[in-house]
């Protein structure tokens, strides 16, 4: 098996967890409120690792494309993606509370391949349930992504570390990263037990290197060493300045 394919393996084993009981509901008031157009609907966040009757559900609903919204809201969305509503829905006989972020298809999968800002490959890197995906080719299109999101992050993460690390030390710095161009309600610490208490979170491994070595294998080398040189070269023009 391909690493590709075992980290959609992982993926897929992730994405099937069990929902809140509260989450059906939600898809249910998402359907209603944005149509034949929702094509999946993702579920993240601290909600998903421990049920908050009181809490804050996170929901990423994604379109077809932004037909289904209204004029306004569609052009914003277009220029601006993502959209974010709030949404209710009655579950047990309590109405819970969720944070509904719109987007499209096609701006999900290009803001997790090629957005410089964490805010998306940051969070999808990390476990998530597909709470509802229309047909298995979108199931299918939904588990690439969330791959996609895996590799940018750990591409974007491996510049942060020096000449030895290890898997932690790369999804906690880069997590740790990405939370800070946030405002955020979670603690600074919120990044190392998001990693501790995940033990079915894809892990994967930097290019092989010896154990008994410090130096960074050909290929992390040059990774890094390419990145930090660009990286430079970013600081030297009108941005610096």
């Amino acid at each position: 098996m391909s690493s590709h394919a075992a980290l959609l393996d992982v993926l897929a084993r992730e994405t099937d967890r069990p929902l809140p009981f509260a989450v059906p509901a939600f898809v249910d008031a998402a359907t209603k409120r944005f149509g034949s157009s929702v094509a999946a609907i993702v579920f993240y966040g601290s909600c998903r690792r421990v049920d908050q009757p009181d809490g804050l559900y996170d929901l990423y609903v994604i379109l077809d494309d932004y037909r289904a919204l209204p004029r306004v809201d569609a052009m914003l969305a277009a220029a601006l993606p993502p959209n974010v509503y709030h949404l209710e829905a009655v579950a047990d006989t309590f109405t819970r509370r969720a944070k509904c972020t719109v987007i499209s298809r096609a701006d999900f999968a290009r803001g997790l391949r090629l957005w410089f800002h964490s805010y998306l490959w940051g969070r999808f890197c990390q476990p998530v349930s597909l709470a509802y995906a229309r047909d298995a080719s979108i199931r299918e299109e939904m588990l690439e992504c969330l791959a996609t999101a895996v590799t940018k992050f750990i591409g974007e993460a491996i510049c942060l570390q020096g000449d030895a690390f290890d898997t932690r030390a790369l999804w906690v710095d880069g997590l740790r990263t990405s939370y800070s161009t946030e405002l955020r309600s979670e603690g600074p610490d919120r990044d190392c037990s998001q990693h501790t208490q995940t033990s079915t979170k894809p892990s994967p491994q930097p290019p092989h290197r010896p154990a008994n070595s410090s130096r960074p294998s050909p290929v992390v080398g040059d990774l890094c060493s390419r990145r930090r040189a660009a990286a430079k070269r970013f600081a030297r023009g009108g941005y610096a300045a």
